[in-house]
């Protein structure tokens, strides 16, 4: 029974992960091919901005999985809707905030960021400017997935991650060749594109199939503070990759300089987009692993653990071999113009691409010790995984070898985040 229920919601867990990174990738690719190198580096200093609403999202998300996968398990659909309504009123409020505040801020944040001439800087800030008027429909996007899979909309989940990619190609391709917008028209084209995904998606949860219910009423505080709780451990691991993108733009700047930066933004993209496995197995692992520990059900808990390692094994090796045999053409296609930023992207992806096994298992086991009520220790492993571990080994390595060190901080913090996780889970 289990490995079926992994089996049947890894697909759609994995596809609803690209919710985010998709549009962050293909927006990457047509800055590279069509405005330049320098536009690519304004795009990677950017990147820390960009995760901030997707941390909330995602912490969101995860809190919605933990606190109404309890509910679920009770059979309480009154404390689910309770759930529901919660998180779209923490959504709604957090990313309109946001919107404002980046828009009032954005030049000096591209400044702080590293853009420090002003070319650089108006790209930086202006591609800001267009993807922050999208930051509710990308929150959106992300609370939507685990109420949708709840009520056993897998099907409209990957319409919604399909139509938001071909409308983002769309748009992309039109800012490039139709309105010559620059860097602020692709941020509009990713805004516009995650809109079209909640249409998509959205219009289940305003008809009368829907079995959830929204009301103002029903956002209590208590639940609130649930939500915090159960998703705290996942925006702890997304701020601190925040932490850890903003550090590493600041290293690379000193040990290759621009071309570096530029580097990096098209191998982190691909990575993310890569960890869509990591972090659907992590998604599934957070739904299941806290039903299973609401029904008290241990043996279930030790079936999924070892069903999710072994998923995470095969498509973490399938994925690392993927990107060492393609590193080449893939960083060929977001830097078509042969030169140091493209010899590095191509040597740099192949060093991070080893990390990608333990990446997968270790965000599987850690994802069910958060779901099966092991909060602080998760808050602890995300810090030190995302953000202590990977910062140091960049700063050491980097230190010793330079560019290519730094590329090493991926499987070196992967690896170290793996074996305390393994070494607490036995202990």
């Amino acid at each position: 029974m289990i490995k079926k229920l992994v089996g049947q919601m890894l697909a759609a867990q994995i596809l609803s992960a690209l919710t985010v990174s998709l549009c962050l990738l293909i927006d990457n690719l047509m800055i590279g091919r069509y405005l330049g190198e320098k536009a690519l580096t304004a795009y990677g200093l950017a990147n820390p901005v960009l995760l901030v609403i997707g941390a909330v999202g995602s912490m969101l998300c995860a809190g919605a999985q933990v606190a109404c996968g309890k509910s679920l398990g009770r059979g309480d659909r009154e404390e689910t809707d309770v759930g529901y309504s919660s998180a779209i009123a923490v959504a709604v409020v957090f990313s309109v905030a946001f919107t404002v505040i980046v828009a009032l801020i954005r030049v000096p944040l591209a400044r702080l960021l590293g853009a420090d001439e002003p070319a650089l800087l108006a790209d930086t800030s202006n591609y800001m400017a267009g993807f922050v008027i999208g930051a509710p429909a990308s929150m959106g996007a992300l609370i939507l997935v685990p109420f949708l899979q709840m009520a056993g909309q897998g099907n409209l989940l990957i319409a919604a991650v399909l139509g938001m990619t071909v409308a983002d190609v769309a748009f992309d391709l039109l800012n490039v060749t139709v309105f010559h917008g620059g860097m602020f028209g692709m941020g509009l084209a990713s805004s516009l594109s995650y809109y079209v995904a909640v249409l998509i998606g959205g219009g289940y949860f305003l008809s009368k199939k829907c079995v959830f219910s929204f009301s103002v009423k029903r956002v209590l505080k208590r639940k609130l503070k649930e939500l915090l709780e159960g998703g705290v451990p996942t925006v702890f691991g997304m701020a601190s990759s925040v932490v850890l993108i903003f550090a590493v733009n600041k290293l690379l700047l000193g040990f290759g300089g621009k071309a570096a930066v530029a580097a990096f933004a098209v191998i982190n993209t691909i990575i993310n987009a890569s960890n869509c496995i990591s972090t659907g197995t992590g998604g599934v692992a957070l739904t299941l692993s806290g039903v299973l520990y609401n029904e008290e059900d241990r043996g279930g808990i030790s079936e999924l653990l070892k069903t999710l390692t072994r998923w995470a094994v095969v498509l973490g090796a399938a994925v690392m071999a993927l990107l060492m045999v393609f590193a080449k053409p893939l960083a060929t296609l977001f830097m078509p113009e042969a030169g140091e930023s493209q010899t590095m992207a191509i040597q740099g992806l192949r060093l991070f691409a080893l990390g990608m096994i333990p990446c997968c298992v270790s965000n599987s086991l850690r994802n069910c010790y958060q779901g099966t009520g092991r909060v602080h220790m998760m808050e602890i492993i995300c810090v030190l995984a995302n953000a202590a571990l990977p910062t140091l080994a960049a700063w050491l390595l980097g230190t010793a070898m330079g560019v290519k060190g730094v590329w090493l901080y991926f499987i070196t913090g992967e690896t170290l985040t793996l074996m305390g996780v393994a070494a607490r889970g036995s202990g």
